[in-house]
């Protein structure tokens, strides 16, 4: 709402306004869909349809990688928009699929392939570097949640073993993550600040200092890509580039000031409290809302529509559950 709110105070015009309004209009959809998976065989279809939908991407992707004879015009990398997204989804349905594996253990195969699968995508196929980040996190949290300590290092172990072949035998893993060291020494010592990272830290920084300027209610919607235009900075970058500031709470703080960052907060910390009283998806979601949270550090995901809609069916889902033990 502060974000509709915010239009009316924002330095930007109608155009960017009522494009970062439609972006977020995508959250009115939760409370409907919430009420549409209160049928537990409906979150059971629409949970596997997604999961299976990844898991085909991922697999087209590695077969395009492996170079499978039909499959060598495929850009690996991009058979689903981009490394960025898939870097998002490919860690949450492994985790999915790894926390299903443990709960139906009838199916757990089914459920063991489909992780692997979509691990081996990230480790293996995907230049996301947010990806390996969250596939790291997520396999702890899953470690933490179904194994012992003695098993839960043992767990660690094989999966660090799992990164370093990763980062030795696969060239995309090797060069990304070589690039990312680069690329922060290169900011760190301002000897290259134009790399991918780097444009980052200046996008941050740029909507730090918009946020300042108006550290209470911001500076409005669209105000950042306004901003942007206005200064005339990120020259080389702005063809479909600057739309926001690539980090979810930077943008929040720069268009709608620390009330917004209050409110954000609050409504993250609400749906924690919902979900933690969930103790049939308690482990589910936590995965979902620790991705969500941590990829909010490099990318606006509200307003990235792959993103949102991937959390939005799944909240939903995982909502759907307090409407079934109303009935």
């Amino acid at each position: 709402s502060l974000v509709f709110l915010s239009s009316f105070w924002s330095i930007a015009p109608l155009e960017i306004i009522s494009n970062i309004d439609m972006r977020c209009a995508k959250l009115l959809y939760i409370p409907f869909l919430v009420a549409a998976f209160r049928d537990e065989t409906l979150r059971d279809v629409a949970m596997h349809s997604l999961m299976l939908a990844v898991t085909l991407v991922a697999l087209l992707s590695i077969f395009a990688y492996l170079q499978v004879s039909g499959f060598e015009f495929i850009n690996p990398d991009h058979v689903f928009q981009s490394h960025v997204v898939f870097g998002f989804m490919g860690p949450g349905i492994a985790y999915i699929a790894a926390c299903l594996a443990m709960q139906r253990t009838r199916y757990r195969w089914f459920y063991v392939i489909v992780s692997a699968i979509t691990v081996f995508q990230i480790l293996w196929v995907n230049g996301g570097r947010m990806g390996y980040i969250l596939l790291g996190v997520l396999a702890i949290l899953w470690m933490w949640q179904y194994l012992s300590w003695r098993k839960m290092a043992l767990a660690l172990s094989l999966y660090s073993a799992l990164c370093f072949l990763s980062f030795n035998f696969s060239t995309v893993a090797h060069t990304r993550t070589q690039s990312a060291a680069i690329e922060l020494q290169s900011y760190k010592n301002k000897t290259d600040l134009n790399t991918p990272l780097g444009y980052r830290f200046q996008y941050h920084k740029f909507a730090r200092q918009l946020f300042l300027a108006h550290p209470f209610f911001g500076q409005g919607a669209g105000a950042y890509s306004a901003a942007v235009d206005k200064e005339t900075v990120f020259k080389e970058q702005k063809v479909g580039m600057l739309n926001d500031a690539h980090g979810q709470y930077w943008l929040i703080a720069a268009e709608q000031g620390i009330v917004g960052i209050v409110l954000f907060f609050a409504a993250f910390l609400s749906l924690l409290w919902t979900i933690w009283h969930l103790p049939q998806v308690r482990a589910l979601a936590l995965g979902l809302l620790l991705a969500m949270a941590l990829g909010q550090f490099c990318d606006s995901l509200l307003y990235h529509s792959p993103q949102i809609y991937f959390f939005i069916i799944l909240i939903c889902i995982y909502l759907g559950e307090i409407h079934e033990n109303a009935i």
